[in-house]
C-alpha cells in the first residue's frame, strides 16, 4: 500500500530543505536498495508570481521489479505569507555538472510492431543431440521452396526462395507465395533489403543494418554448431503476406526457432520474420528491430548453442526497449518520417503514471517508455554500456543495476524529471536533459511529440497522483500564483525520491530541490 492514508507535514520552518540524494544504487549492486520509509519534506518560494510553474516530478520506487503494491504521492499547497522564510537564489541548482561521457546526438528510432508476446510462450532448453541434419538453406538456388510455420497461424506456409547464394553476404530471402504460386516481394525488393543488410543501409550509410547491430548488441547463433541451428551463416529472412498474418503484424522472432531438437513449430533457424506489404522504411526498421531479438536470445539463453541452465529470456520491457533503439542506431528516425515511433512515444508521454517499467502489458504495450529510457541510457553512458546491458547473462533489474554506472533507481529519477525538463530554457543541469538536443515536445517530420502528462494541482488543499504502480511516475504542475508566499509539502511513495522543479518564468528552469 502507500503508507499512511492521512497526509502529515513534516512541521518544517518553511525554510527550503537542503538538497538530498536520489535513491539510486552504485554500480555492480545486485539489487536497488531504495529506503523503505515514508519521505515527507517541505518546500518553500518566496511571492510565488503568476508566471512562475511547479512541477512535482513523483517516483515509485520498491525494492524489486514487480512488487505487487502500490502507493501514492500527496501534495499539500498553501499560499499566503509564513514566517522564517528563506529565499532561494533562482540559478541555485541541485545537482553539480553531469562529468559522464556524453554520446553526439544518435540517429532515432523507426516504425516496427514486434510479437513480443510471444518471447516467453515457448522457452527454449536443449533436449537431446544436435541433430545430423540441419536446414542449410543459404545453400539453396533461387526459386527453390520450402514450407516455414509461422507461429501466429499457427500453421505452414509455402516460400521461395528469391536470390542466388552469391547475391548476398549476410542474409537469405524468402518470400511467401500467393494463391497463384506468386512470391510477395519482387526480386527488386529482394536486392535492396539484401544490400542494406549487408552492406549499405541507406538510412546509415557506410555499412549494413546487420553489422551496425551486431557492433551494439552482441551476436546471434552461429557457433557450435559453426553457423547456429540451420549451419548456415546467414540469417533467413521471411517475408510473409498481411492476407496470412495481418497488416498490424510489422515481424517477429520466433523463440520455437532456437529448438535444437525438430519440433513441429520450429523452423530450426536463424529467421527475422518480416510483413512483405510495408514501405522500405518499415520494412528496414523491421529488420533492425527484430535482429536485436534474435541476438537478445542467443546472448541470454542460447548462448551460442550451450543452454545453460537457468538462463532466462530479458525482461519483455528491456528486450522491446533495446529494439526500438537498435532503430535508432541503424538511423530509422522521427527525423526520417517515423510515424509509428511518434505514436509508441506519445502513448508513454500521455501516460507516464499508468506505465509501470518492468511490464511490459501494463498500460497497453511499453515500447515507447523503453524506448525513451535506453535513448536517455545511451546518450549519458555510451554504446558501450548498451552493449554491456545486451551481453549480460543477467536479466531485468539485476542486469541494468549492474551494468548503468550509477544504478538503476538513480538513473530512473534523471530520466524521468529529463523527461520534462529537457523541453525547458535556461540552465538546465546536463542530466536533466538528452544531450543531443531531442525534446519530448518536439516537432518532428514523423509528428507532434506531446511532451510527459502533467495533473494539475489546486493551492491550499492537498493534491494526489492517484494509485502509481512499480517503477512509474506522475507529474504534478501549479500555476496559480498569486504573488504571495507558497509552501508546498510533499508526502513521497515507500522508499521513493521526489523532485520539485520550479519554473519562476513558465517554460525557463529555475532549479530543482529534492
Amino acid at each position: 500500500g502507500g503508507g499512511n492514508d492521512s497526509f502529515v507535514s513534516d512541521g518544517g520552518t518553511g525554510a527550503a530543505p537542503s538538497n538530498g540524494g536520489g535513491s539510486g544504487t552504485t554500480a555492480g549492486s545486485t539489487s536497488p536498495t531504495p529506503p523503505t520509509e515514508v519521505l515527507t519534506k517541505t518546500f518553500t518560494f518566496i511571492d510565488f508570481p503568476s508566471t512562475a510553474q511547479l512541477t512535482v516530478v513523483s517516483n515509485y520506487q520498491p525494492p524489486t521489479e514487480t512488487p505487487g503494491t502500490t502507493a501514492e504521492v500527496l501534495v499539500a499547497l498553501q499560499q499566503g505569507t509564513f514566517s522564517g522564510l528563506t529565499r532561494l537564489n533562482p540559478r541555485q541548482e541541485a545537482e553539480g555538472n553531469d562529468d559522464n561521457p556524453v554520446l553526439q546526438p544518435a540517429c532515432g528510432t523507426a516504425e516496427v510492431t514486434a510479437l513480443t508476446s510471444l518471447m516467453n510462450e515457448f522457452p527454449v532448453r536443449n533436449q537431446g543431440a544436435t541433430p545430423a541434419v540441419r536446414a542449410r538453406y543459404q545453400e539453396l538456388p533461387a526459386g527453390a521452396q520450402r514450407d516455414f510455420y509461422l507461429l501466429p497461424l499457427p500453421g505452414t506456409i509455402t516460400a521461395q526462395k528469391i536470390l542466388e547464394p552469391n547475391e548476398t553476404l549476410h542474409c537469405t530471402i524468402f518470400a511467401e507465395l500467393d494463391g497463384q504460386g506468386q512470391p510477395s516481394v519482387t526480386r527488386s525488393k529482394a536486392l535492396a533489403v539484401a544490400e542494406a543488410f549487408d552492406s549499405n543501409n541507406p538510412y546509415r550509410t557506410g555499412s549494413g543494418i546487420y553489422d551496425q547491430n551486431r557492433a551494439v548488441f552482441g551476436s546471434e547463433w552461429n557457433q557450435n554448431p559453426p553457423g547456429g541451428n540451420d549451419g548456415d551463416t546467414k540469417i533467413v529472412i521471411l517475408f510473409f503476406r498481411s492476407a496470412t498474418l495481418g497488416t498490424s503484424l510489422f515481424g517477429y522472432t520466433s523463440p520455437a526457432d532456437s529448438s535444437p531438437n525438430p519440433s513441429a513449430i520450429s523452423n530450426m533457424a536463424e529467421i527475422v520474420y518480416v510483413n512483405a506489404d510495408k514501405s522500405e522504411l518499415q520494412t528496414l526498421s523491421t529488420l533492425a528491430h527484430e535482429f536485436q531479438h534474435l541476438i537478445s536470445q542467443n546472448e541470454k539463453v542460447i548462448r551460442q548453442g550451450t543452454f545453460p541452465a537457468g538462463a532466462e529470456d530479458e525482461n519483455v520491457s528491456l528486450n522491446e526497449g533495446l529494439s526500438q533503439l537498435a532503430e535508432e542506431i541503424c538511423g530509422f528516425t522521427f527525423e526520417a518520417g517515423n510515424t509509428l515511433l511518434a505514436l509508441i512515444t506519445n502513448d508513454y508521454l500521455r501516460r507516464p503514471e499508468e506505465h509501470e517499467f518492468f511490464d511490459f502489458f501494463d498500460a497497453g504495450v511499453g515500447y515507447g517508455q523503453g524506448y525513451l529510457f535506453f535513448k536517455y541510457v545511451r546518450e549519458h553512458f555510451g554504446d558501450s554500456t548498451i552493449r554491456a546491458i545486451s551481453t549480460s547473462t543477467e536479466v531485468g533489474l539485476q542486469n541494468l543495476n549492474a551494468q548503468i554506472p550509477i544504478g538503476f533507481a538513480e538513473t530512473f529519477r534523471r530520466w524521468t524529471v529529463a523527461n520534462y525538463a529537457t523541453n525547458l530554457s535556461g540552465v538546465v543541469p546536463n542530466i536533466y536533459r538528452y544531450p543531443s538536443g531531442f525534446r519530448t515536445d518536439g516537432d518532428y517530420p514523423a509528428g507532434q511529440l506531446v511532451g510527459v502528462n502533467t495533473l494539475p494541482m489546486g493551492a491550499d488543499r492537498t493534491n494526489t497522483t492517484g494509485t502509481l504502480g512499480a517503477w512509474s511516475t506522475a507529474y504534478l504542475t501549479f500555476s496559480g500564483g498569486n504573488g504571495t508566499d507558497l509552501r508546498t509539502t510533499v508526502q513521497a511513495a515507500p522508499g521513493s525520491p521526489i523532485g520539485v522543479l520550479y519554473e519562476q518564468v513558465r517554460g525557463t528552469f529555475t532549479n530543482l530541490q529534492q
